[in-house]
């Protein structure tokens, strides 16, 4: 049986869970197409580190996809590089899913941000 997904804010103390979410990803879907020594070196601390003082600061929205308590995406939606983030393009929703479909999935947080 499968509990339902549901898309919901993060709260601080979630963004080390992103963190982690998030450096797994990259390691899973960028191994053999990004040199194994930058996947190598990610960091979850640093990532955490980076992503907590946006959320301090009020830079980024966290979204958390869970199916019943599994984290299975997340989205992190924020400033852009002319805001000062050089990590950032100049909008960023970047969506790290493990199930679904992304573009439910990337459905699903574009409403939840526009608050439908």
């Amino acid at each position: 049986m499968t509990d339902t997904i549901k898309i919901t804010y993060a709260a601080r103390d979630e963004i080390f869970e992103i963190a982690a979410f998030l450096d797994a990803c990259w390691k899973a879907e960028y191994r053999g197409i990004i040199a194994p020594d930058f996947l190598d070196d990610l960091s979850v601390d640093e990532r955490y580190e980076k992503l907590l003082t946006r959320f301090n600061e009020g830079a980024s929205t966290f979204l958390i996809m869970r199916n019943g308590e599994r984290m299975i995406g997340a989205s992190v939606c924020g400033k852009s590089l002319t805001e000062g983030y050089p990590e950032d393009g100049e909008y960023r929703l970047s969506i790290c899913i493990t199930t679904t479909s992304a573009k439910d999935m990337g459905t699903l947080c574009s409403q939840k941000l526009s608050g439908n």
